[in-house]
C-alpha cells in the first residue's frame, strides 16, 4: 500500500507523471487491475489521452482489458452491477420531487413555514439540492438537532427544524432507492471486504477536493489497494492549510487530509512533481 501524490502548478503536465507511475505499477504487476478516476466532464478527454500514451509508447497494452477510465459512480457500476442491492430502482430527480411533495403533504400540520411553499416555482428543486448537499457531507438529522440545541428560539431556528423534519423523512423514503451516495458507500464496503484488492491500482485526476462520501471511498482505496495515486494542482506539500483565501487552499486541504489518513494507517506517502510544461495547441 502506497499513497503517491503528483504535485505541481497547473501549467505542468500532471497526466504524464501519472502515466509514469502507472507504467511502474504495470511493469511490477501486469495482471493487476488499473483504474483511472476522473470527474464525469473530463472522462472522454482522459480516455483519449491514455490511448494516445499507449499508442505512442506501449502498443502491446492497447489489447489489455485491465486498464479502465471511470468516474466514481461508473466505478461503482463496474464492481457492483451484478449485486441485487445495486439494481434497486434509481432515484431520479422526478422521483425525488414526488417523494418530497408527499412528505410535505403528510407533515402539513407540522410545517408552519414550508407548507405553503410547495407550489412555488423552484422550491422542490431547491430542497432536493439542499438535501443532496447534506448527504454528500454525511450530515444526519441528529447532527442538525444537536446544532439547533445550542441556538436561541426564533424564526430561523423554526425554519431549520422544519427543514430537518423533511430531511429525516426524505432519508427514510429513499432507503429503498439506488442513489449516488448509496453506490459510493456500497463500493467502499465492497473494497473493504473483497479479497485480492492489493492488485488494484487507482489513479485519481481532475479533483481539488472530495465530498465526505467520496473521501470515505478514497480511504477504502488507500487502505486496500496496491497503490493510490492522486494528482493535485499544488506547488508544494502543505501540512497546515488554514488560509481559505489561499489560491491552493482546497487542494492543500485535500493533501493534508489524505496525508493524515495515510499516516494513521501506517501507509507510506511519496511526493512526485510534474516537471514538464503542458504542450500548448495554440
Amino acid at each position: 500500500m502506497t499513497l503517491n501524490f503528483v504535485l505541481g502548478k497547473n501549467q505542468f503536465d500532471h497526466h504524464k507523471k501519472m502515466m509514469e507511475l502507472f507504467q511502474e505499477d504495470y511493469t511490477k504487476d501486469p495482471t493487476g487491475q488499473f483504474f483511472f478516476l476522473v470527474p464525469n466532464h473530463i472522462k472522454f478527454e482522459s480516455e483519449v489521452n491514455i490511448l494516445k500514451y499507449f499508442q505512442k509508447d506501449n502498443d502491446s497494452l492497447i489489447a489489455t482489458n485491465n486498464v479502465q477510465t471511470f468516474s466514481f459512480s461508473r466505478l461503482a457500476w463496474y464492481f457492483l452491477r451484478d449485486s441485487s442491492d445495486y439494481n434497486l430502482e434509481t432515484l431520479t430527480q422526478t422521483k425525488s420531487a414526488m417523494l418530497l411533495k408527499n412528505i410535505v403533504q403528510e407533515h402539513k400540520s407540522e410545517l408552519k413555514i414550508f407548507a405553503g411553499m410547495i407550489d412555488k416555482p423552484g422550491f422542490i428543486d431547491q430542497m432536493i439540492s439542499q438535501f443532496n448537499e447534506f448527504m454528500n457531507g454525511q450530515v444526519q438529522p441528529d447532527d442538525i438537532d444537536l446544532a439547533l440545541n445550542s441556538e436561541q428560539q426564533g424564526i430561523f431556528v423554526d425554519k431549520i427544524k422544519e427543514l430537518n423534519l423533511m430531511y429525516g423523512a426524505y432519508l427514510e423514503q429513499i432507503q429503498n432507492y439506488n442513489t449516488n451516495d448509496f453506490q459510493l458507500n456500497s463500493l467502499a464496503d465492497f473494497l473493504n471486504t473483497k479479497i485480492g484488492t492489493s492488485h488494484y491500482y487507482f489513479y485519481i485526476e481532475g479533483f481539488s477536493s472530495f465530498t465526505a462520501i467520496e473521501s470515505n471511498l478514497v480511504k477504502s482505496m488507500l487502505v486496500n489497494s496496491g497503490s493510490l495515486n492522486i494528482s493535485l494542482v499544488l506547488d508544494q506539500p502543505v501540512f497546515d492549510s488554514t488560509d481559505e483565501s489561499d489560491f491552493f487552499f482546497r487542494p492543500a486541504a485535500t493533501y493534508q487530509q489524505l496525508h493524515d489518513m495515510a499516516k494513521q494507517n501506517r501507509i507510506v506517502t511519496r511526493n512526485y512533481f510534474a516537471d514538464e510544461k503542458r504542450i500548448s495547441l495554440i
